[in-house]
């Protein structure tokens, strides 16, 4: 019985270690620890233990028989039933008496199942139960254990990162490289420094050697590697994960063919991430994306940036792993995947990119591969448009409408069987993620199918032939749902999906029957924003397809009324401002990849009773102006549609005539009464109604504008009713939200302020000489010191980043002025400011300001940037301003949104800093009105420079904007 039982065991763990890295022999010993005391047995005694003995040692017997069973159930793909099996073996164990072998055996068992629990996606199930068996392999001796347990913090990690915890996930894995305590983030600047030939701190130090100067030494240590590689590029961690991965491919002994290929492919998916990372950045500055694209097309994207030379190079690796390795081997099918559908975004339809393999039984049922298997519908899905694309009539180059329709139905239909095979793989397997993913896409086809038709207004398709498809959209997508959980990834995408379905309904039946469908998307996209990083990688580089456009339809649909109703709904009217707001933060959230600090949203009047905050929202069909009033809980709103008989035709046409007027007031060229006629056409269409509310809601002093979309670039203060401009009326702030505003009362303190600039610095290059800077910092320093603050100034060679450190790490700085070349840009790489060497990053910016002493206590209060400007033809390039506001921890920043004359700006700093020392009791807004009226209506105190140039245009007054707490 002994030997048969080994014999069996042993069976088992050949196995069993085919899911794991490396066998290990299990002990010969008895399974039944007997323990002996004869002179204290009695006859009793004896006959008790032996029935114990045999007991269980059927236990364990039937605990053997049941892991057997689902080894081979797994091994089938059979997961349902496998789980079910090893569940019942780790309930017998569990009620055995500890032992060693016992234990051996549960954590071998729970090994199992935390492999089972994965490939069914149940990731925190499998998570459960790898942490569980690491608890024993971390108390059993022996070198097979520690070895156990290391792969063991390879599963858990892989774990973490499918459920969205990538921090986690590195932590996890940094301590199978003796790096405790340590982070990603570190790992990563450790080795920008490193390869930089930086002094490294000691922290750093110990890193570059764990990583870098020890190389992998076994297979264990590989698969950590190649692991901690994905991690630190999914968090946009892409110089370290370059590093660790080439660096993989030296190791200590000869790698398997696979694993080699699983290092290429990682490599190549690393470059593909910088492109689309770059890509993202790029596609941001376009503006506002209306519709959902689930099949982004690169055509009208600026060529900024290095996207496509990532993307090229991309392309190469993975046609030479797939060239290598071939389409039946799981490398060479996902390199197969990834370069067809970067070719088709990049290059679009190619004769030569449309050949399709055919997927062998063993491959569709792999369930490594189901993940590629619908990236590759989804390629299919993207052909299909790509079809309908070229040969849409309004095309120059359309194919003949039915040649393009049976390509278009013939890619859709592969697509489509692809997808019911998964589904019908993973009813079988028992995972409902990837069934709730399948339903969810033959949904999504339906939808695509049906708008396609419709858009190319075929006659033969009647509504009745149609209407089939709609039906089997909804019911496919309910099915979705159905199988999505409590999964807030897939819930957000189907009840989405499901909302546009129901919104192609004839319109008296469709918008506030899809209406709780937006609700409920918005509600679990909501419950994501605290990890957006988590989203699969097309989610988290597609933002602006895949996740702008469901804030902007459900805000748009909130807006509408119905034909009965005079106003929109006071309910409809504060969640349209509540989920303005929060696009907001979630676009800073996704610029950062981070989140954000926020703070408890207050009505304006309980902070200040003499605020409106106005919320102008673009949508496709009109512009809805929403006015929040002091001592008023209803909202108040205004409707200006687009047409032919208004002022703008379309959402173009008026995002043409910002941009016009954007142009006009930068570049001070226009004159007077071009510049008024242009500016008056955007304030007639955006607050022209709402005048007579803001007039009768009492005495008014300060207008907060959460502004949308284009507007973000236009200063507000340059609006002109027919008579004056709108900030020599009302002090004017911009915010990103109130969420995002420290709306704590100025407190009563001298100033701890740093002031630091340069004229001519190395780090300007070409940019133009700041020949009035230095004076600026001390006609600034004059101002302060006569007025009792304390000021650390930093001039020229003085102002670097070093310098700044110093100052900051021994002072509680909350004042901080920067007077040299700073740039604006929804890239963050593009958002910086330039010292006397350098650029400061605004990462670098948030260490420096936020790393200072006593920073709780005594707050950055105020930040002033001098000589910004925003990117030119960047769209949503003050979200770099607002991040750099955010970043820094400034309650309040006043920056420019493009470079004024040097003189002038000396003049304005100059003017600004009296007003905030002389009249203390005012307002930081207030400050900036007086001095940007006393330019426009004194010309400059009526004092010219050697040019003869008067300095009331908008231009030279109008750029500086406040961001932020304006008390």
């Amino acid at each position: 019985m002994q030997r048969f039982r080994v014999v069996r065991w042993l069976l088992l763990v050949v196995g069993v270690a085919l899911l794991m890295v490396g066998g290990r022999s299990l002990s010969a010993q008895s399974v039944i620890a007997i323990q002996f005391e004869p002179q204290l047995a009695v006859e009793q005694g004896r006959l008790v233990e032996e029935i114990v003995q045999a007991s269980e040692s059927e236990l364990f017997d039937e605990a053997l028989d049941w892991i057997i069973a689902a080894e081979q159930s797994y091994q089938q793909g059979d997961f349902i039933a496998a789980s079910a099996k090893i569940g019942e073996a780790i309930h017998q164990l569990k009620a055995l008496s500890p032992s060693v072998d016992q234990q051996d055996m549960l954590a071998l068992s729970l090994d199992l199942s935390g492999a089972i629990s994965f490939d069914r996606s149940q990731f925190a199930e499998a998570l459960i139960a790898w942490q569980e068996a690491a608890d024993i392999y971390d108390v059993l001796s022996g070198t097979e254990a520690k070895d156990h347990f290391r792969q063991n913090l390879v599963n858990q990690a892989r774990a973490l990162q499918s459920n969205g915890q990538f921090e986690q996930a590195c932590e996890t894995l940094l301590r199978n490289v003796d790096l405790e305590n340590s982070s990603c983030e570190a790992v990563s600047r450790a080795i920008v420094q490193y390869q930089d030939g930086g002094n490294l701190k000691p922290n750093e130090a110990v890193i570059i050697d764990r990583l870098i100067h020890h190389l992998a030494t076994d297979l264990i240590d590989v698969h950590t590697r190649l692991n901690l590689g994905d991690v630190l590029r999914k968090g946009g961690y892409f110089e370290a994960a370059m590093k660790v991965l080439v660096d993989l491919k030296e190791t200590a002994f000869e790698l398997s063919t696979e694993d080699q290929g699983e290092i290429l492919l990682a490599l190549a998916n690393t470059v593909r991430s910088q492109g689309d990372s770059q890509r993202a950045q790029a596609a941001a500055s376009l503006g506002i994306q209306f519709s959902a694209n689930f099949c982004p097309s690169l055509n009208n994207i600026k060529q900024s940036g290095d996207w496509p030379g990532f993307y090229n190079t991309a392309i190469d690796a993975y046609n030479a792993i797939y060239e290598t390795f071939s389409w039946e081997s799981e490398v060479g099918l996902k390199a197969w995947i990834s370069w067809a559908n970067l070719k088709l975004a990049l290059k679009g339809l190619d004769k030569k990119t449309i050949f399709m393999h055919s997927l062998t039984p063993a491959q569709l049922s792999n369930p490594r591969l189901q993940e590629s298997l619908l990236s590759y519908a989804q390629l299919l899905r993207c052909y299909a448009q790509a079809v309908r694309d070229a040969g849409n009539p309004k095309s120059p180059k359309a194919t003949p409408l039915a040649s393009w329709q049976r390509l278009f139905l013939d890619y859709l239909q592969q697509a489509t069987n692809l997808v019911e095979t998964i589904v019908a793989t993973n009813q079988i397997q028992g995972n409902t993620q990837f069934l709730s993913y399948g339903y969810g896409y033959l949904g999504e086809f339906k939808e695509f199918e049906y708008n396609t038709l419709n858009s190319a207004n075929l006659a033969r398709k009647s509504e009745l032939e149609q209407s089939p498809l709609l039906i089997a959209a909804r019911g496919l997508t309910q099915q979705a749902l159905e199988h999505a959980g409590d999964s807030a990834l897939l819930r957000y995408q189907w009840l989405w999906q499901m909302g546009r379905i129901l919104r192609l309904a004839p319109p008296e039946k469709s918008t506030f029957k899809a209406l709780d469908y937006y609700q409920s998307a918005y509600a679990a996209l909501q419950s994501l924003r605290n990890n957006l990083v988590a989203f699969n990688q097309s989610i988290q580089y597609d933002f602006r397809d895949r996740v702008e456009p469901l804030y902007r339809e459900y805000v748009g649909l909130l807006l509408e009324t119905e034909e009965h109703q005079k106003s929109i709904q006071q309910k409809n009217l504060k969640e349209a401002r509540d989920v303005i707001e929060t696009l907001q933060l979630a676009e800073l959230e996704n610029f950062f990849r981070d989140r954000c600090t926020t703070f408890t949203k207050q009505s304006v009047a309980d902070f200040d009773p003499h605020a409106i905050v106005i919320y102008p929202v673009i949508s496709q069909k009109s512009l809805t102006t929403i006015l929040e009033l002091p001592n008023q809980d209803n909202l108040v709103s205004k409707t200006y549609h687009f047409g032919k008989d208004s002022t703008f035709e379309n959402v173009q046409s008026f995002e043409a005539g910002v941009n016009d007027l954007i142009e006009k007031v930068s570049l001070g060229d226009a004159s007077f009464s071009d510049l008024e006629q242009a500016s008056e056409k955007i304030y007639d269409f955006v607050l022209k109604k709402n005048r007579q509310a803001i007039e009768r809601s009492g005495k008014i002093e300060t207008l907060i504008f959460v502004s949308d979309g284009v507007l973000r670039n236009l200063p507000p203060a340059v609006l002109f009713d027919g008579q004056h401009f709108l900030i020599e009326s009302y002090a004017i702030v911009v915010s990103p939200g109130l969420q995002l505003v420290d709306n704590a009362p100025k407190p009563e303190k001298r100033y701890q302020a740093i002031l630091a600039g340069a004229s001519n610095a190395p780090s300007f290059g070409q940019l133009d000489e700041l020949s009035n800077a230095v004076a600026e910092i001390n006609d600034i320093h004059t101002i302060l010191s006569d007025s009792g603050h304390q000021v650390y100034p930093l001039v020229n060679e003085a102002f670097t980043r070093s310098g700044l450190e110093t100052v900051v790490a021994e002072r509680s700085i909350n004042l901080a002025h920067f007077a040299s070349h700073a740039r604006f840009s929804s890239n963050p790489d593009n958002t910086y400011i330039l010292d006397w060497s350098d650029k400061i990053s605004t990462k670098s910016l948030e260490q420096l300001l936020r790393g200072q002493a006593n920073l709780t206590e005594n707050p950055l209060e105020l930040l002033v940037l001098s000589a910004c400007e925003t990117a030119t033809g960047d769209k949503r390039a003050t979200l770099g301003l607002a991040g750099v506001a955010i970043r820094a921890g400034s309650k309040s920043t006043i920056a420019s949104l493009w470079k004024v004359a040097d003189y002038a700006t000396a003049e304005f700093m100059r003017q600004l800093y009296e007003q905030l020392t002389q009249f203390p009791e005012i307002s930081k807004a207030e400050a900036l009105r007086r001095v940007q009226v006393a330019f426009y209506q004194q010309g400059f105190n009526e004092t010219e420079d050697e040019e003869g140039e008067i300095y009331d245009n908008p231009y030279y007054w109008s750029a500086f904007t406040l961001v932020g707490n304006w008390l």
